[in-house]
C-alpha cells in the first residue's frame, strides 16, 4: 500500500491506496453519500439519530462547489432525509434505490414492488413481536428489521427469513445490513440508483465517488468502480470494493468540510 501526496490529492489524508486510480480534481467528481454510519453516527433506533451542527452547511457548500453533483444515497426514505437535513433538499436515492430524485425539488421516481414489501413487513412485525429488543422499520417501499438492541436475535431472524419471503422470492429480497436485515424489491440497490443518477446532469460525465459504511453500500462501490470512480469505506476495515477508508462518521464530516473549502488541485 502507498499513500498519495496530500498536496496533490485531497483523498490522501484518509488512507493509503491499494492501487492508485486517476486523480481528478474535486470539481470533476459526482459525490454519492450514504447517511447513517457515514455522515451521522448510529443511534439505538433510527429516530434517535442527530445531525451534527455544521453538517448541513458543509453539504450545501460542497454541493455548490460540485455544481449540484452531490446526492444522498440511503436506505432511508427520501422524505425522512428531507426532514433530517431541512431546510436543504438534495438529489438522491432512498430505500436502496426504490425511489430516486434527480433534482432537489422534483417528486421521486418510484420503482418498487410496494405490495410485496408490505406483505413481508406484516410478517416481520409478527416475528419481531416474539423477539424482545427487535423492531421493524417500515419505510414505504422497503423495510428493515433491526436487532442492534438484541444482537443474539440475529440467528433467529436469519433462520426465519425464508419463511418471511415465502411466495415473494421473485419479487423481494433480504440483504444483510449493520445490525439489521433490509427487505427491498429484488434487483434494486444503491448501485442501480447511482447508475440512474450518473446518466443525468449534473452527474453525467463526472467521476463518481461513493462514501458508505455498510454491506449495502458495496453495490454502490461496485457501480462507481465500473464507471472509473472509487469508493470510500467508513468504519472498521473489512473486505470491501472501496479504495479508501475513513475511520468514523466524524472523520467523514471533517473530510467533507475540508473538501468543501479545498482549492482546485491544479492551482
Amino acid at each position: 500500500m502507498r499513500a498519495i501526496s496530500t498536496m496533490l490529492d485531497p483523498f490522501a489524508p484518509l488512507a493509503a491506496l491499494v492501487e492508485a486510480p486517476p486523480r481528478p480534481g474535486p470539481d470533476q467528481w459526482a459525490l454519492f453519500l450514504d447517511v447513517d454510519g457515514t455522515l451521522i453516527d448510529l443511534a439505538p433506533t433510527p429516530d434517535e439519530v442527530v445531525v451534527p451542527d455544521g453538517l448541513i452547511d458543509t453539504l450545501e457548500s460542497l454541493s455548490r462547489r460540485l455544481n449540484g453533483a452531490l446526492a444522498l444515497v440511503s436506505g432511508r426514505a427520501l422524505g425522512t432525509l428531507d426532514a433530517l437535513f431541512a431546510p436543504w433538499r438534495f438529489p438522491g436515492a432512498g430505500q436502496h434505490g426504490g425511489e430516486i430524485r434527480l433534482t432537489p425539488h422534483m417528486p421521486p421516481i418510484v420503482h418498487a414492488d410496494a405490495q410485496a414489501v408490505a406483505i413481508a413487513t406484516a410478517r416481520l412485525d409478527m416475528l419481531a413481536g416474539t423477539l424482545p429488543g427487535v423492531f421493524v422499520e417500515p419505510k414505504g417501499v422497503s423495510t428493515a428489521i433491526h436487532y442492534r438492541q438484541a444482537p443474539k436475535a440475529e440467528s433467529a431472524i436469519r433462520a426465519a427469513l425464508p419463511r418471511i419471503l415465502a411466495g415473494l422470492e421473485t419479487r423481494v429480497e433480504a440483504t444483510s445490513a449493520k445490525m439489521a436485515f433490509d427487505i427491498r424489491t429484488r434487483g434494486l440497490s444503491k448501485g442501480t440508483a447511482i447508475s440512474v443518477l450518473c446518466a443525468m446532469p449534473p452527474f453525467a460525465g463526472r467521476t463518481p465517488v461513493m462514501v458508505g459504511d455498510d454491506r449495502t453500500d458495496e453495490d454502490g462501490f461496485a457501480e462507481v468502480a465500473a464507471r472509473g470512480g472509487a469508493g470510500i469505506l467508513v468504519g472498521t476495515p473489512r473486505a470491501t470494493l472501496a479504495h479508501w477508508r475513513l475511520d468514523s462518521p466524524s472523520a467523514t464530516r471533517k473530510w467533507l468540510e475540508d473538501l468543501a473549502h479545498l482549492r482546485d488541485v491544479n492551482e
